[in-house]
């Protein structure tokens, strides 16, 4: 059985992209509370694209964000909310970016 993170993966890839609706004010001005985003693929991640990525916290919950990357690695990409105050304290694995934010609605 996939998990809702493959899923989405799965829908992104097969058909072109996936509208998703965002809870929260991380990213205001950029994104409001409940405007719905469009997220395709991207073969290179760049600085300064929004995108979306999943990973577990230590009680094993999945989360599903949306943030800015600031710094992009071999590796892993370091990312930040644009309205909040400091970077994510987690470094996302490239193969943990579902897409790019290509529209907001």
């Amino acid at each position: 059985m996939k998990l809702i993170h493959e899923l989405l993966a799965d829908e992104i890839k097969s058909k072109g992209g996936v509208w998703m609706t965002i809870h929260g004010n991380s990213m205001y001005p950029a994104i409001l509370d409940s405007q719905k985003v469009y997220i395709v693929n991207k073969e290179k991640i760049e600085v300064d694209d929004i995108i979306a990525y999943y990973f577990l916290d230590p009680k094993g919950k999945l989360h599903i964000m949306v943030h800015r990357a600031l710094f992009v690695r071999k590796t892993y990409v370091l990312t930040k909310g644009d309205n909040n105050l400091h970077i994510d304290p987690i470094r996302i694995k490239h193969d943990n970016i579902l897409g790019v934010v290509e529209t907001i609605k």
